[in-house]
């Protein structure tokens, strides 16, 4: 996870003593720093949310106290030092009471307090962002997961994850690409009670051996400070469930540490002798089966019969035609309800269309063109037309197996259309039911990123 940059505001009219300040703070990284030699041009610039403002009591157009109140008056979450060459306490003590985070006289020990403070405002930030993801986690844990399908080998699926939940035994989930493996996790995670616990993903895809240990088992930071310990995703999760997908990727070093963490619950740091609980559980999703494992690698398939003691196979759509038309729906069930203007139906030969087509992309494809028939319909009723179906060779739908955020498949639909129509903004516009500024935009952005 990639540090937010810390933003702080020097207020100071001493250009040297600015700069001194300025260099204490920037001995730590993700710090973005901008001085100003009045209260007023800082006051104006309060609206970009500095984390931490560093505010001279003595200012040519403004007291200290006054300063301080107009920022807290513009920004009540801002923290502010107020920094004075007086040590008088009843103004100190006067200042902390309107609301001023601390207060630091310029003396010696000026720069290793401020730089204290900056330490703790970061660890602060870094705290209340791991607070907020794990919320996150929390409430689409907590979102009732349901699994559509009336096809056999799918309800076979079904009852073993329900009995696997329960048993708490380990489980891995395969499948091709697609098929709901990290849903069906989600299912077995809520079916075990594990509900209000966290529920997180992890994919060793383009991490290092040493990269997924880090992110796994967490790691230690010696600095002059200390030791700072940072917990792996296995502590992370607490008493919740942690899905590892594509399990074949991973190292059998690696492996061979989880299969220990899964028969005696604890593991130490590596490199010290501090030891860790793990009170969680671990799901495995993989699209290799077990068979191909053994084949290819003896050794791993070893280690998931150690893992896992239950498998799950999810069939692909191509194998659930009696499904289609029931999943289908239900994805238009769920994009209408965040809709006021009525319901979505599929028409006759719209429905054939789609129970006609063998889904490479399995429930992400399908998905992916019922999101783009909502789009392309002029009304409620989609037709076959709306029904747009790539090329079935594996070039032209490797897209659909990619994992990728909306946004970059919603690019994906508007470039795919600009060649489709010549590059022709307006009737690409038309086409897709929305603005031409949005796609100008797109374009923008699109070119600025390939030019850096």
């Amino acid at each position: 996870m990639v540090d937010e940059v810390i933003r702080i505001f020097i207020v100071e009219d001493d250009p040297w003593y600015g700069e001194f300040l300025e260099a204490a703070v920037q001995l730590f990284p993700n710090v973005e720093v901008r001085r100003f030699s009045t209260a007023n041009s800082c006051i104006e610039a309060i609206q970009f949310k500095p984390a931490l403002v560093t505010l001279d009591y003595r200012l040519p157009d403004m007291e200290g106290k006054d300063a301080l109140m107009a920022i807290l008056e513009k920004d009540q979450k801002a923290k502010v030092v107020v920094v004075s060459a007086q040590e008088d306490i009843e103004t100190a003590v006067d200042l902390l009471k309107h609301g001023a985070y601390d207060y630091l006289v310029k003396n010696d020990q000026t720069r290793d307090r401020l730089w204290n403070i900056v330490k703790n405002l970061i660890k602060e930030a870094k705290l209340e962002r791991e607070n907020q993801r794990l919320k996150e986690e929390l409430l689409k844990s907590i979102q009732p997961v349901f699994l559509i399908g009336k096809d056999a080998n799918f309800k076979r699926a079904k009852s073993i994850a329900e009995k696997a939940a329960k048993s708490g035994t380990g489980i891995l989930i395969f499948g091709p690409s697609g098929t709901g493996k990290k849903t069906m996790a989600k299912y077995i995670h809520q079916q075990a009670g594990l509900a209000s616990q966290p529920f997180q993903v992890f994919s060793p895809i383009g991490l290092s051996e040493e990269q997924c240990e880090q992110v796994l088992f967490g790691r230690e930071l010696i600095s002059s400070i200390g030791i700072q310990r940072e917990a792996g995703l296995l502590v992370q999760i607490g008493k919740g469930t942690l899905l590892i997908e594509h399990f074949e990727r991973l190292s059998a070093s690696i492996l061979e540490q989880l299969a220990q963490i899964q028969r005696s619950k604890h593991f130490y740091s590596k490199g010290s002798n501090y030891r860790f609980e793990i009170s969680g559980r671990l799901l495995f999703s993989s699209q290799t089966t077990s068979e191909k494992w053994m084949q290819l690698n003896p050794h791993v398939a070893d280690l998931l019969f150690t893992l896992t003691e239950m498998q799950i196979e999810l069939p692909p759509l191509v194998q659930r035609k009696e499904d289609i038309e029931l999943l289908a729906n239900w994805f238009i069930e769920q994009s209408n309800g965040n809709r006021q203007n009525g319901s979505h139906r599929f028409s006759k030969k719209a429905m054939e269309k789609l129970q006609s087509h063998h889904f490479p992309g399995n429930l992400r494809e399908l998905k992916a063109i019922i999101d783009l028939a909502i789009v392309l319909s002029k009304d409620l009723f989609i037709e076959a037309d709306d029904i747009v179906i790539q090329s079935q060779s594996k070039q032209d739908t490797q897209w659909l197996n990619e994992e990728k955020s909306m946004e970059e498949y919603q690019k994906d639909i508007v470039f795919h259309y600009l060649d489709k129509y010549q590059q022709k903004v307006l009737v690409v516009a038309d086409k897709l039911q929305v603005s031409k500024s949005s796609i100008y935009n797109l374009l923008k952005r699109e070119r600025g990123s390939n030019n850096e």
